[in-house]
């Protein structure tokens, strides 16, 4: 396979071009780079940016062990699994100590 291909590019013409020509379309260094093109009407308009997701730093939480348990999250288990809560946790919870 490989002498096919040695075989074809050194009978051409000019194989020194057409390697030129391949290299410069193909290689990452030297190809031109591909541009999107905007429709007319976006010139003048500056590009929003992303709306990304806010920080979790303002939700409230336990303040001592940052844990991630509120009183919220708490109250709103099911009895069933309550027995998830971890056990100081659920202390702070019953003495109204939790955020």
């Amino acid at each position: 396979m490989l002498l096919e291909v040695e075989f074809n590019t050194w009978n051409r013409a000019n194989p020194y071009s057409y390697m030129y020509n391949l290299i410069k379309e193909y290689h990452p260094t030297y190809a031109k780079k591909e541009t999107t093109a905007t429709p007319e009407g976006d010139k003048g308009k500056k590009k929003e940016p992303a709306n990304a997701p806010g920080s979790i730093a303002g939700l409230g939480g336990d303040s001592d062990l940052k844990s991630g348990w509120t009183k919220a999250k708490i109250d709103a288990l099911p009895e069933e699994e309550l027995d998830t809560v971890p056990a100081d946790i659920y202390d702070k919870y019953m003495r109204d100590q939790l955020d």
